[in-house]
C-alpha cells in the first residue's frame, strides 16, 4: 500500500525534475560567489582613504560606491595586505565561473585553505615594490602585514641565502610561490586558462574595433 502512494507521488513531478532542480542550485550558488566577486571589487575601486573605518571617525558621507560597508571591507583589506586584496576578488570570480558553468570545484576545501597563503605571499610581493605616489595609503603596497612580514621574514633569509636584500632580489624571490600558490588557490585547469586567454583575445580585438 505504501509503496503504491510513494509511486503516486512521484508521478507528480516530471521527469528529471530532480537534475534540472539540482542544476539550477548549483548555478545559483556561483552566480552569488561571482556577485560577491564584483561587489568587493567595486569597494576596493572606491577606496577613498577619507571614508569611515577603523581607522578613522568621520561625519563626511562615504564616497565608497557601496557605502559603509565597502568602505570598511576596502579598508581593511587594503590597510591589511595591500593590493594583495584583489586576491579574494580572484579567487570568488574563478570559483563562482567553475561552479556556475558545471565545472566543479571538487577540492574546494583545498583551494579555500591556500588563499589566505596566497594573499600573504602576494602581500609579500607587494611590499617589496615602490609604491607610487598616488597610492593613498602609507603602509605601502603591500599593507601592514606585508611590510611585516618583508622585513620580518623575507629580507633575513634572502640575506642568509647570500642574494641580498635589495627591492629587486626580493620582488623575484617572492614573486614566483606567490603566484603559484595563487594559482593553486583559483582551481583553474590548463583548459580553463585557454579559455580564458580566447576570451580576453577576443574581448581585446572586439575593444580594437570599436576605437
Amino acid at each position: 500500500m505504501s509503496s503504491r502512494i510513494l509511486t503516486r507521488r512521484a508521478g507528480f513531478f516530471p521527469q528529471g525534475a530532480k537534475t534540472f532542480a539540482y542544476r539550477r542550485v548549483v548555478e545559483l550558488a556561483g552566480l552569488t560567489l561571482l556577485a560577491a566577486a564584483a561587489a568587493l571589487a567595486l569597494a576596493l575601486l572606491s577606496f577613498d582613504a577619507n571614508d569611515p573605518s577603523f581607522h578613522l571617525a568621520s561625519s563626511q558621507k562615504t564616497a565608497n560606491w557601496l557605502g559603509w560597508p565597502g568602505a570598511y571591507a576596502a579598508d581593511i583589506l587594503l590597510r591589511s595586505v595591500g593590493v594583495a586584496g584583489v586576491w579574494p576578488v580572484l579567487a570568488l570570480a574563478a570559483w563562482g565561473w567553475r561552479i556556475s558553468a558545471h565545472r566543479g570545484l571538487p577540492y574546494w576545501w583545498m583551494h579555500v585553505a591556500l588563499l589566505p597563503l596566497a594573499v600573504l605571499l602576494a602581500a609579500i610581493l607587494a611590499a617589496s615594490l615602490p609604491a607610487p605616489d598616488s597610492w593613498p595609503l602609507a603602509d605601502g603596497l603591500g599593507g601592514i602585514i606585508g611590510q611585516s612580514l618583508l622585513a620580518g621574514a623575507l629580507a633575513p633569509l634572502a640575506m642568509a641565502m647570500g642574494l641580498g636584500a635589495g627591492r629587486v632580489t626580493l620582488a623575484l624571490v617572492a614573486a614566483l610561490p606567490a603566484l603559484a600558490m595563487l594559482g593553486f588557490a583559483l582551481g583553474l585547469t590548463p583548459g580553463d586558462w585557454r579559455t580564458l586567454g580566447r576570451a580576453l583575445v577576443f574581448v581585446g580585438a572586439k575593444g580594437r574595433a570599436l576605437l
